[in-house]
């Protein structure tokens, strides 16, 4: 039990017992709402500090903010528009000299910012020790937050470029030489898709004029905007531990299959000819991107590839997930999977295969 109170517009703290703790007018605000683990904000011409209840002072009040909820046992401090950090033992972990800190330890690390000499916002990363692990160089650092895999992944860019790295170790996962981490995408396969920069010499200003348009009014319509550029996108997928599955030789990799996506498979478009293939998540091709169309069949208990139907000029064929023909590419329909039989059309004539 300890009560605050105010005397000619002076504020301390007395115990249960009446014993001042904080005698009237050594602070110029006390705040009264207890924060974590007994710690009260105080104030004193102008700056912030804590102390206990009993009067202990924890932090003096030289600062402009400190945070004291804590959480991860961790502070920002801010002095004179510098930030740095602190830990619960009053340590400064983190010197006051970046313009200013996010994530503050949450994860192990914590975003930083400084501005360059035209005052440009540039970014980094830092672990507890105070080490850089990513080099404060970057235009913008994004965390996501991968829930099923309990880690994170920072989308940086710099130049207009994008890469990957792991925010806690600084470890490279994709360099910066990517147009758009277009898709994060966590699944049982922990991949990412990327969207390759076009060659030298071929700078996609319309790209870059309405990237953020599409992605912020129309995300749906994005890929529409591909087509109206002077160069071919290349889309690639890498494991986020960095192993590239696909390499960037295809203009899409469609995720829009789920059939074939649960089972490592994805369709993907050949850059020149823009007809459609299949390859596996180990980058293996199962059908050649040669075929107008494909369309996936699947077991009627569960959720294996049973079939791939393609098409290519008109004619339609089968395949199975392996790639090994069950029909050849010759007949005009395929329809339907009756009592273990394809109902199939060739030069006008029906008829039923297995």
């Amino acid at each position: 039990g300890y009560t605050l109170i105010q005397q000619d517009k002076k504020q301390g703290i007395v115990n249960k017992k009446g014993h001042i703790t904080v005698p009237l007018g050594t602070y110029d605000w006390i705040n009264e709402q207890t924060e974590n683990k007994g710690l009260i904000s105080v104030y004193k011409d102008k700056k912030k500090g804590t102390i206990r209840l009993d009067g202990k002072v924890i932090h003096e009040p030289i600062y402009n903010n400190i945070d004291t909820d804590f959480e991860t046992n961790f502070a920002v401090i801010s002095k004179d528009e510098k930030y740095g950090i602190i830990n619960k033992k009053r340590k400064i972990i983190t010197p006051l000299i970046y313009d200013y800190i996010y994530e503050e330890f949450e994860n192990g690390y914590a975003v930083v910012l400084e501005y360059d000499d035209n005052k440009n916002n540039k970014y980094g990363i830092i672990n507890t020790k105070n080490r850089l692990v990513a080099p404060v160089v970057y235009d913008e650092i994004d965390i996501i937050d991968l829930e099923e895999r309990n880690r994170q992944l920072a989308v940086v860019k710099k130049d207009e470029k994008y890469g990957l790295l792991n925010p806690a170790t600084g470890k490279i996962i994709a360099p910066v030489d990517y147009l758009e981490i277009w898709t994060i995408y966590m699944d049982e396969y922990g991949i990412v898709k990327l969207l390759s920069a076009p060659e030298a010499g071929r700078e996609p200003e319309y790209y870059k004029k309405h990237r953020e348009d599409y992605q912020s009014s129309r995300p749906n319509q994005f890929s529409m905007m591909l087509g109206l550029l002077s160069w071919t996108p290349a889309f690639s997928i890498i494991k986020i531990n960095g192993k590239q599955i696909i390499p960037p030789r295809y203009s899409e990799i469609f995720f829009s299959e789920p059939e074939l996506r649960k089972n490592g498979y994805f369709v993907v478009e050949d850059k020149e000819t823009k007809k459609e293939g299949v390859i596996n998540i180990k980058g293996n091709v199962i059908l050649p991107a040669i075929y107008d169309e494909l369309s996936v069949n699947e077991e009627d208990d569960n959720d294996r590839i049973e079939s791939i139907k393609v098409k290519k000029d008109n004619k339609h064929g089968m395949f199975n997930k392996k790639g090994k023909v069950l029909l050849p590419v010759e007949y005009n329909t395929i329809d339907g999977y009756f009592y273990e039989t394809y109902k199939v059309k060739k030069n006008e004539l029906y008829g039923l295969v297995d």
